[in-house]
């Protein structure tokens, strides 16, 4: 285990399953935790289309693709535990429905490879998500969790075995103490722990680092499930070698009838 106070973020070389990932020989890889954070600002910053993008890489062994493949990989089994205890989060009914019946709809897809079908599923919650996170400060304070989710492996595993108990666990609430840019998360999950970031450097006009943010459960739970939904999306999108190598294979004449 990677201390949490670490300059490194550890990504697992295999899937939840135990296979290795596509071009992985080693158990683990490391990548600068300060890199690792920018590249899941990115992935959460990053506006979706309606259809899917083209990647700039041909496979899924490029370091920072593995963090997020790690991510997403996770997305399958963190749904089907939200979607048992949904009806325990602090929403309203109608909010509890609309996120209810895409959970489910992507969740029904948990066996069909990436592509176009889980991309529209996932693109469809992530808007549901959106929606419901996106009030006063809860963008910048997604983000920050988001951020953890993707990059530690930790972190994402704690939130999701704090689903199990979900009726019991939602009153509780973590703290995000800006000064220190670290995540406290208290015995109500099961463990007390400190989760670290660097938020000075990814927002640096930030106007709230004197703080210290105190977060409902619910709010961590749908930024959590936002951005292994994001992170989902981005493995859904095909490699761009193909059409590239057919652009160079055009030949200097182009002749027209």
């Amino acid at each position: 285990m990677v201390p949490a106070d670490s300059d490194w973020v550890r990504i697992n070389g295999k899937s939840s399953d135990g296979y290795p990932y596509a071009g992985m020989e080693k158990k683990y890889i490391y990548i600068e935790r300060l890199a690792a954070q920018k590249l899941g600002l990115a992935v959460l910053s990053h506006r979706w289309n309606k259809e899917r993008h083209l990647l700039g890489m041909d496979d899924r062994n490029n370091v920072g693709m593995m963090l997020f493949v790690a991510a997403a990989d996770e997305l399958p089994n963190f749904l089907l535990r939200l979607h048992e205890g949904l009806e325990w989060l602090t929403l309203s009914q109608n909010d509890k429905r609309k996120l209810s019946y895409v959970v489910k709809s992507l969740s029904d897809l948990s066996d069909v490879s990436p592509g176009t079908r889980v991309y529209k599923a996932a693109r469809k919650l992530d808007e549901i998500l959106s929606e419901l996170g996106n009030q006063g400060q809860q963008r910048f304070v997604g983000q920050i969790i988001g951020i953890l989710a993707i990059t530690n492996t930790e972190f994402r595993d704690l939130v999701y075995g704090s689903l199990r108990g979900l009726r019991e666990t939602v009153s509780s609430s973590i703290d995000l103490e800006m000064p220190s840019a670290t995540l406290k998360v208290p015995k109500a999950f099961g463990v007390m722990q400190h989760f670290y970031g660097d938020w000075q450097e990814m927002f640096p006009n930030l106007t709230r680092d004197h703080e210290t943010l105190n977060l409902s459960y619910t709010v961590v739970v749908l930024a959590v499930t936002s951005a292994l939904v994001k992170c989902t999306m981005l493995t859904c999108c095909p490699s761009s070698s193909a059409l590239m190598n057919a652009v160079l294979d055009i030949g200097d004449v182009a002749y027209m009838t």
